[in-house]
């Protein structure tokens, strides 16, 4: 791993480098940039780069001498650094310093070119030209901060920018020993780049901190015709915005990277050819599989060996690697929109369920592959319970049903014995006028009728409480139609006024509806007081995401004690003769609403009708 580590020092010592940097091979495109080389020409992106020649932002000579010189480096030979200027892409022109070698990238040969701009070193070196017009240049000279120095370091001129910046006029600076106004344990550093500068003969350029700000600084020496070091310039520019942002971009990297190594879903990246690159403490969690074990290998040859044949087949390698070559060739793949399922086989043999996501990394060479994976194994533990209760709840529904509808039926085939006998007995002794006897008997087939009507309505409320009809957009103005209809005789016989406001299309199943209309209806023409005409009407009001039905009667009504009883399988109010029934009508109307995902209630008074209520959804 050693060669690795370095790897990864040097790449991120060339992405943090303020010197542009770019690699290109012998036609000049573009393989590689660096950030500070996209801010330099102006380019908003390294896909916008790549797009172009290394030489675009070059004048046409230079650029053919770069190509000469690319082929020179190609063949072993070294080139001397170039001064050029170099158009950016908003066209203004800089001046920059170009030292190219001979690399071996990504297993191919190429060209890596370091670029410095020397614009701002490029206009000291103008302002110095003449040498009997320094001091006047330095004095309306528009750099930022400079101070002429001579060869101890006692300041001859400064400039009004760098004056007022340490709180003096110009004239307050002269004589003095520049390292006096310096912090002490600052002053051997710039010393020493100040003796460099000297002995080189040569400009030293350095970045430094002063009070709490960042400053880009360049010494120049001024020669003599004999090339001995005469003065100095120090010229220096405020950079401390760019280093906030490159610290904050640095504090950035390492909240992501500290965010990806402490989440519990599993993240990889691959390079452009599937190599896992990247491995985090969350996929060594749910894998058993360390990022030593992984770093390098085809992400298909590690799922290939931690799949299951039922879920990849039985020659997963095969699936997978084509599978891949699939992510790698388009970008557009579906497999990078949305969620999908899959499974592995840890190390030691369990089995486990993720859900996963697949999402590509644009890089210099096209893009990378990257993941992140969550266990969701106890989820998919928990809906197979779920699956198989449901599974066995059906059974016993169906269970259920049978054994109510085999009950009903034995049942009612004695039931229905006794009470056609019972009526041939009834009109036999109605011959004998026997008074007793036929009322004894007219409470046999009384009874008998009634167990038959309870054993139909068990058998309803059985199948609404198991299974209906599939849900579908209902007109409840039909359904109030059907309920009318049957109740035709009970209507007409009773005189009963139904009238209704314009009802909705809502979402359901519409014979079980026509069953709640029916039932709340005919209790409302039965619960009505002696010799008073029913009056019904229906109406219903929009609820965000449900309709809101009401029945409203003039019946007896009911006291608010029993409200909640209404709806209780087989709770009566009333006794059989005085109302008959089963007991199973509002009971059957609440399983119904339940069954719609809605509720039902009754609002009423003792002797001032009622007005029930329920909710149907709209969709």
């Amino acid at each position: 791993m050693p060669d690795e580590e370095e790897n990864l020092n040097y790449k991120a010592l060339i992405e943090h480098s303020s010197d542009a940097i770019v690699v290109h091979d012998l036609e000049g495109k573009i393989l590689y940039a660096n950030p500070a080389a996209l801010s330099l020409v102006g380019d908003a992106s390294l896909e916008e780069a790549m797009k172009k020649s290394a030489f675009t932002h070059l004048p046409d000579n230079i650029a053919e001498i770069g190509h000469r010189d690319s082929r020179k480096l190609m063949e072993g030979q070294s080139i001397p650094p170039l001064i050029a200027p170099l158009f950016m892409t908003n066209g203004k022109r800089i001046e920059v310093e170009v030292h190219a070698n001979f690399v071996n990238f990504r297993n191919r040969p190429a060209v890596q070119v370091h670029i410095r701009d020397i614009t701002h070193r490029k206009r000291v070196d103008e302002i110095l030209k003449d040498k009997f017009a320094t001091e006047r240049a330095l004095i309306n000279s528009p750099i930022e901060m400079a101070v002429l120095l001579d060869v101890n370091g006692n300041i001859l001129n400064i400039n009004d920018n760098f004056a007022a910046i340490l709180g003096k006029s110009p004239q307050g600076f002269l004589g003095l020993c520049i390292w006096d106004l310096m912090p002490a344990e600052v002053t051997p550093v710039r010393r020493e780049f100040f003796n460099q500068a000297i002995q080189s003969n040569q400009s030293v350029r350095f970045e430094e901190k002063y009070g709490d700000k960042w400053y880009d600084s360049l010494i120049c020496p001024i020669l003599s015709d004999q090339g001995k070091v005469l003065q100095l310039v120090i010229t220096a520019r405020d950079i401390t915005e760019r280093i906030r942002i490159e610290e904050a971009l640095r504090e950035r990297e390492g909240e992501i990277q500290n965010l990806i190594e402490n989440t519990r879903d599993g993240i990889i990246i691959t390079d452009e050819e599937g190599r896992v690159t990247r491995w985090n403490k969350g996929a060594e969690l749910i894998t058993g599989l360390t990022a030593t074990d992984v770093r390098g290998v085809p992400a298909w040859e590690i799922q290939a060996r931690n799949v299951t044949t039922e879920w990849a087949g039985p020659d997963p390698l095969s699936w997978y690697k084509t599978l891949w070559s699939r992510l790698l060739a388009d970008g557009n793949d579906q497999l990078f929109t949305g969620l999908f399922d899959g499974q592995i086989r840890t190390p030691n043999g369990d089995i486990k369920y993720i859900e996963q996501s697949v999402f590509r990394i644009p890089s210099e060479r096209g893009f990378r592959i990257g993941a992140i994976f969550r266990d969701v194994t106890d989820r998919k533990k928990e809906e197979q319970k779920i699956k198989e209760f449901a599974d066995n709840l059906k059974r016993s529904n169906e269970d259920l049903e049978l054994i109510v509808n085999i009950a009903a039926h034995d049942l009612q085939e004695p039931l229905r014995g006794i009470v056609a006998y019972s009526q041939l007995l009834i009109n036999r002794c109605r011959d004998e006028k026997d008074p007793l006897i036929e009322k004894y008997l007219k409470v046999i087939e009384t009874s008998g009728l009634q167990m038959n009507r309870l054993l139909d309505d068990l058998r309803v409320y059985t199948r609404v409480r198991i299974h209906g009809n599939q849900f579908s957009p209902v007109d409840t103005e039909k359904v109030l139609l059907n309920a009318q209809n049957n109740l035709e005789l009970a209507i007409r016989e009773n005189h009963a006024v139904i009238i209704h406001d314009p009802l909705p299309i809502v979402h359901g199943d519409a014979m079980q509806i026509t069953q709640v209309f029916q039932n709340i209806i005919d209790n409302a023409i039965k619960f009505c007081g002696d010799g008073v005409v029913p009056e019904i009407h229906i109406s219903a009001e929009s609820r965000q995401e449900a309709w809101q039905f009401a029945i409203r009667d003039n019946g007896i009504g009911i006291p608010e004690k029993y409200h909640n009883k209404l709806f209780i399988l087989f709770e009566r109010l009333h006794s059989r003769d005085t109302y008959p029934g089963t007991g199973l009508g509002l009971a059957l109307c609440k399983k119904v609403i339940e069954r719609h995902g809605g509720r039902i209630w009754v609002e009423s008074e003792f002797g001032k009708g009622s007005t029930f209520y329920f909710t149907l959804p709209k969709e």
